[in-house]
């Protein structure tokens, strides 16, 4: 998104911003204020959480798993999806908690 707006695009349709709209909507509007400092931080952020969560499969089972775990959406897969395993799922939910998408856990 950040690259592109910064070459002229005017928005965005973000898989991720289902995630975290408040996250994505401030990166879309340092880019169209021109605000590059502000930018760049919320797209290392944006990128980050996408890069984290899509490595634990392909797509679109990591931002659905991701949104299921962050209490967004039931976690409902039709064939020929299905559930990603525990190992990629407590993955996922660690990279939500690196980002504060879901509260730290306590001990």
């Amino acid at each position: 998104t950040w690259p592109l707006m910064c070459l002229g695009a005017v928005g965005v349709i973000s898989v991720v911003a289902n995630l975290c709209p408040s996250l994505v909507e401030s990166l879309v509007a340092a880019a169209l204020e021109g605000n590059h400092a502000a930018g760049s931080q919320y797209h290392r952020k944006v990128h980050d959480l996408a890069e984290g969560i899509g490595r634990f499969g392909p797509n679109p089972l990591p931002i659905k798993t991701a949104m299921a775990i962050a209490g967004l959406i039931e976690e409902e897969f039709r064939l020929p999806l299905c559930p990603l395993d525990s190992q990629a799922r407590a993955g996922i939910e660690c990279v939500l908690r690196r980002h504060e998408i879901l509260e730290p856990k306590t001990v």
